[in-house]
């Protein structure tokens, strides 16, 4: 045991201290050789014969230096530092080559980490809270629907109460924007309204002052807010008496009692939430709001929860099928028309530690995609500079050859190489963090696009992003330069000492032409995923979706917090009214839901009497005009009136969806409907053409509008406001700014955005859009990777054949018959890439056939037009060598060699 501890101290004191051994080593070598030399001078040799003769009776000095090192420190350790200093002084001496190899690394590998880095953020990261992987999330199990995800207050104030024996804790969230500060310095600040057992149930503890608590969500209890570490940093200077301050929300003065510690900013991931406050303060904060909390058919709140140790998923989820029925049943009166969307269905747990997001469900796959598709760029990248070394490897065959005959072994050339190509790959992947950076802002710039608030992701260096990063580093650099490294390693050293170059030129060029037809099969993928998608661009923006999509404005109002009901519907009816007389309108409406706008109703709905089953038919409440100025057409009937107010007879009109579903040839004028949010019941009075509700992707859903009036008269709808629907005739531009000046002189405490209903619907096709974009954009450097690697392959082949060449001209071959000769290699190596890659591309475009629309995975037309785009780039690669080729002068080529 003291033995092997002594040798372990020893070798780590060799390595530390290798330059002072190195030099004591090469003092006694010398000593010794200078005693030999001494020895045969006395003997009458000459001081050159001398020297001569010592030297051949100590040895090889080299030889005994290397094994010395081997006993003094770790030989293999010891031999990659040689093989990277090695490695250093060479590519100093190939600055060129390094820096073109470093780049292509960097643009493989930089692409890889800007997209893992978002799906570490969006999907695999947990939240900051103690021991996260504990979390659960609530969903209902419904009929013919996808998973419920959302809970009213009721309903998650019942489950804390009876599932005490399941969860140590549970609690409810939903993230809002709150209005901050005195009038004349209003800001919009992002926030949450939570249950009490909110940070209890999360385990985040506070850097000042106190958490909100249970108590704090009782009713009657004083209004308290917590904000997050950075808005404290940002906003107070990082005061430390912030707990005793006050801030004004919504106009009312509430106490700030803590800050939230360290990057935690909420459940919801993308969205950070700097104002926390209790749901029982909602009342107060947020009075148009104040039925909100004891609503049990308002679905509006994510529930997470932290089961008790010791207990299973399956226990947890057998559990809640006995919990869950009590607790609807209790909750949701038997006669209400919201008890049949809970009649049937279950409630199950999900991982919650990674908190929740819409964006999870909308971009998960896209990334996923994506990050195949760079993976892709980053495997032709590599084979670019896989040909790089295999040209190097052959320049550098008689340096090898000379390294195997004075004894250097085959794998330690292997390793030398190998090291070369992982150096090369590792500060490919030092730049590429560089563009990484760069790529993932680029992006969540565009993922925040048209949206009123950005989204916010920790895009900060971690543990998995880092691995990830070196990994694939690590494993380039190996695969990629094993074979050049085994190719120049194998090379018999007498044959490359007494010949030239062109002994391996057939080895390398096969092997070059191979990896050139891999990066074309490899193009191919690439070109034929970004057809597809800029192709379901462009059907998706040319979908006839029963709206005109220019010429419109829209123009959100919120004047809950002066008036109610009618009062209400009057002031929005004014300020259309208003809007209507300036220059470049044409037609004025409003509207509770927008086409496109993120969110949509589901009401429960009675038809003549009788219950309509799920899915509920969908709802929206709008002013006159409303069809008119979207340019929906009036079917049958008639649009609504300004005589349709709070106090008129109830009226509806329904779409062809809803006729088609629901009336069954019956006609539809007459028909009554009753609404829950409704006071009274509806005669249907029109029928319009469908037109697009929730998703441009979906048929349009049976839905029921109203008028504006009578739904703000009836019920607490339009608590968020309303939104002012302008139809413009003239310079939209010029319309917006005179609207936005005169709707914010009417609404001076709420900060008016005036937007065209166009970005609204580009905004909706963010996913498209992301996913046209940057395909086509990968499409693009792929097709240029490739190009390159065709070019450089075959200047390569006609400055290897440039004998051949001249021996042709020489013997009559036309120039335009040598010009061809190089197009056709082009061509022969673009159409077997092609031949393996269209069978590749039609598999693998398969696999994204749910995020196309318009057109089949397989589409001929795109499959062709990739192929024949590939074809015209290798063309033009191939067109510089090809000229070349055909100006070689048969003189100068027969005296080549």
């Amino acid at each position: 045991m003291k033995t092997g501890i002594r040798q372990f101290v020893s070798r780590v004191g060799g390595l530390l201290g290798r330059r002072r051994s190195d030099t004591d080593l090469s003092e006694e070598i010398e000593t010794h050789l200078d005693q030999l030399a001494a020895e045969y001078l006395r003997r009458g040799m000459s001081p050159r014969d001398a020297r001569a003769a010592a030297t051949r009776e100590f040895g090889g000095v080299d030889q005994i230096k290397e094994q010395y090192r081997d006993q003094r420190g770790w030989p293999l350790l010891d031999g990659l530092v040689q093989d990277v200093r090695f490695a250093i002084r060479t590519f100093a001496k190939n600055r060129s080559f390094a820096a073109v190899a470093i780049l292509t690394f960097a643009i493989g590998i930089g692409a890889n980490t800007a997209i893992f880095t978002l799906i570490d953020s969006l999907v695999l990261r947990w939240l900051p809270v103690r021991e996260p992987q504990q979390l659960v999330q609530l969903k209902t199990l419904r009929r013919e629907l996808p998973p419920g995800e959302s809970f009213s207050h009721p309903l998650t104030a019942a489950l804390s109460a009876e599932t005490g024996e399941v969860f140590a804790g549970l609690f409810g969230s939903s993230t809002t924007s709150f209005t901050v500060g005195p009038p004349e310095t209003l800001t919009r600040v992002r926030g949450a309204w939570v249950t009490g057992p909110y940070y209890e149930t999360l385990g985040v503890r506070a850097v000042r002052g106190r958490l909100l608590a249970p108590a704090d969500d009782q009713r009657g209890a004083v209004p308290a807010a917590v904000i997050t570490e950075a808005y404290w940093d940002r906003t107070f200077a990082r005061d430390p008496d912030i707990a005793s301050r006050t801030m004004l929300i919504e106009g009312v003065s509430v106490p700030i009692v803590g800050v939230s510690a360290g990057s935690f900013g909420g459940v919801d991931v993308g969205d950070v939430a700097d104002v926390t406050l209790a749901i029982a303060a909602m009342p107060l904060i947020v009075p148009e709001q104040a039925t909100v909390p004891d609503d049990p058919s308002t679905t509006w709140l994510h529930v997470l929860a932290r089961p008790r140790e010791g207990l299973t998923r399956a226990q947890i989820n057998a559990a809640l099928t006995l919990i869950w029925p009590r607790v609807a049943r209790a909750v949701v009166s038997p006669g209400d028309l919201y008890t049949q969307r809970l009649t049937g269905t279950s409630l199950i747990v999900i991982d919650g530690g990674t908190g929740w997001t819409f964006l999870r469900d909308q971009f998960t796959d896209p990334l996923l995609v994506l990050m195949v598709l760079v993976g892709i760029v980053h495997l032709i990248a590599c084979t670019n500079v896989a040909n790089l070394l295999l040209a190097r490897a052959a320049a550098r065959r008689r340096e090898m050859a000379i390294r195997l005959a004075i004894g250097a072994g085959r794998a330690r050339l292997v390793r030398q190489m190998v090291v070369e190509s992982v150096l090369l790959s590792l500060a490919g992947a030092i730049a590429g963090a560089g563009l990484a950076r760069f790529a993932e802002r680029s992006l969540l710039d565009l993922l925040s696009e048209g949206r009123r608030t950005p989204v916010i992701l920790d895009l900060s260096p971690h543990w998995h992003v880092l691995a990830f990063t070196i990994g694939s580093a690590l494993l380039t650099g190996v695969v990629f330069g094993l074979v050049p490294a085994l190719r120049a390693a194998a090379s018999d050293p007498s044959s490359a000492l007494t010949t030239g170059a062109r002994s391996v030129t057939g080895v390398r060029h096969r092997l070059a032409s191979g990896l050139v037809v891999a990066e074309v099969a490899l193009s191919l993928l690439l070109i034929v995923g970004a057809g597809l998608f800029v192709q379901t661009l462009r059907n998706l923006r040319q979908l006839d979706a029963g709206i005109r999509r220019d010429g419109v404005l829209l123009a959100g109002l919120d004047a809950t917090r002066s008036a109610e009901g009618p009062q209400l519907a009057a002031i929005y009816e004014e300020s259309m009214r208003e809007a209507s007389r300036l220059p470049g309108v044409a037609t004025t409406s409003l509207s509770l839901i927008t086409p496109l706008a993120g969110g949509g109703i589901n009401q429960p709905i009675r038809l003549n009497g009788q219950p309509l089953g799920n899915p509920s038919p969908y709802f929206n409440a709008v002013g006159p005009q409303y069809f008119a100025t979207l340019g929906t057409r009036l079917i049958e009937g008639r649009e609504f009136a300004e005589a349709d107010t709070a106090n008129a007879p109830g009226v509806a009109i329904v779409n062809q969806a809803f006729a088609r579903r629901y009336l069954a040839g019956k006609p539809p004028l007459a028909q009554r409907l009753a609404l829950r949010l409704l006071k009274n019941d509806a005669a249907i009075v029109g029928v319009v053409q469908d037109a697009v509700y929730e998703r441009l992707r979906d048929a349009p859903p049976p839905t029921v509008y109203v008028p504006v009036a009578q739904a703000l008269g009836g019920s607490p709808l339009g608590r968020g406001g309303v939104t002012l629907v302008v139809g413009v005739s003239g310079g939209i531009a010029a319309t917006a700014g005179s609207l936005q000046r005169v709707l914010q002189r009417r609404f001076p405490a709420a900060p008016i955005r005036v937007r065209t209903l166009a970005s609204q619907i580009d905004r909706a096709l963010i996913r498209e859009r992301l996913m046209a974009t940057l395909a086509g954009s990968l499409g693009t450097v792929a097709l240029v990777l490739a190009a390159i690697g065709l070019f450089g392959l075959l200047a390569y082949t006609v400055a290897s054949r440039t004998n051949e060449i001249g021996v042709r001209m020489a013997l009559g071959a036309a120039r335009a018959q040598v010009l061809w000769l190089v197009l056709g290699d082009a061509i022969r190596l673009v159409a077997i890439g092609a031949v393996l890659g269209l069978p590749a591309a039609w598999a693998a475009s398969r696999l994204i056939s749910s995020m196309l629309f318009g057109l089949k995975a397989t589409d001929p037309r795109t499959l062709a037009g990739a192929a024949s785009l590939l074809l015209v780039t290798g063309m033009l690669a191939a067109l510089m060598p090809a000229l070349w080729a055909s100006r070689v002068d048969p003189m100068v080529a027969l005296r080549h060699e």
